[in-house]
């Protein structure tokens, strides 16, 4: 179950979200706010992350101070803060 599997993953690290919907062979759910929301120059929001069919999670964002960040960043800062 993709939705479970990335719904469950955001809710054990506390995250919150604003939408989920289907995306290209898997679901994306919009961030309330982009970890790096701090960075952006405009607003909080511009932030997703995705999970695709085979079961492997991404992250993006569409403010360019995020523009090289990945699953693996997302993933280590949201770890972090556990």
């Amino acid at each position: 179950d993709l939705v479970g599997a990335l719904v469950n993953r955001l809710e054990g690290w506390s995250v919150p979200v604003a939408r989920l919907k289907r995306w290209s062979d898997g679901y994306l759910v919009e961030l309330d706010a982009c970890p790096w929301a701090e960075e952006h120059t405009t607003g909080s929001g511009g932030a997703a992350v995705m999970i695709r069919a085979s079961g492997a999670f991404d992250f993006t964002c569409l403010h360019a101070h995020c523009g090289r960040r990945d699953w693996r960043d997302f993933r280590a800062t949201m770890e972090g803060r556990s």
